[in-house]
């Protein structure tokens, strides 16, 4: 699998959160990133790309063109560090060794710059009155992410890049824990992207840094 990317010299998330979301059902995950990016204001620190990407190119408004990439933030002034993780992209899932492929990156970038767990943020096929599903690497990590109305999810099948994320933390040894917000369709739904970012926010218990 081709892969350019481009990481900040230095870049050190330490001891950071990893939170990734991108394009998948209704929109969830980057939805969230979106807003949680606003919140955090955080320093770009790096960018990739691959063929497992869609295929087109973006043009911007001043006439650049450049390919659909996966974006690294990283964010200093709040605890915890959060190395937001995200992309204006879907990975291709049809092909799954390129889906794979590109989510263990993710998460071994995620790890090779230091960060100690990764959220997985994405939407899921139901209704919105199911409310949030959480699910991890480890039973303890879920009882801790149930909360705000969050329930665990059990026996079920993850579909997308959520639950492969998470998997591969635990394999990588990374705590990881998924969130999902279910949808009735694929269309983009604010009002879920919405939910998952205060559930976020509040299960991370985000906050300035003093000074």
């Amino acid at each position: 699998m081709a892969l350019f990317e481009r990481i900040e010299p230095g870049a050190d998330a330490k001891g950071s959160t990893a939170v990734f979301g991108m394009y998948g059902w209704g929109s969830v995950g980057k939805i969230c990133l979106n807003l949680l990016i606003d919140l955090l204001r955080p320093d770009k620190i790096g960018e990739c790309s691959t063929p497992a990407l869609s295929d087109f190119l973006i043009s911007q408004g001043d006439g650049f063109g450049r390919l659909p990439t996966i974006e690294y933030y990283l964010s200093k002034r709040h605890e915890p560090r959060i190395l937001a993780i995200t992309g204006d992209a879907v990975v291709n899932q049809l092909d799954a060794r390129q889906f794979y492929g590109t989510i263990e990156h993710v998460v071994s970038t995620a790890k090779r710059l230091g960060a100690a767990r990764l959220i997985a943020v994405d939407g899921a096929i139901g209704s919105e009155r199911d409310g949030i599903k959480v699910f991890a690497s480890r039973p303890s990590l879920a009882r801790r992410a149930a909360v705000q109305g969050a329930t665990i999810l059990e026996k079920s099948v993850v579909q997308g890049y959520a639950g492969v994320a998470v998997g591969l933390a635990r394999l990588l040894g990374l705590d990881g824990v998924g969130v999902v917000v279910p949808c009735e369709n694929p269309e983009p739904n604010q009002r879920a992207g919405l939910s998952a970012f205060k559930y976020l926010v509040s299960f991370l218990d985000l906050r300035l840094q003093p000074g």
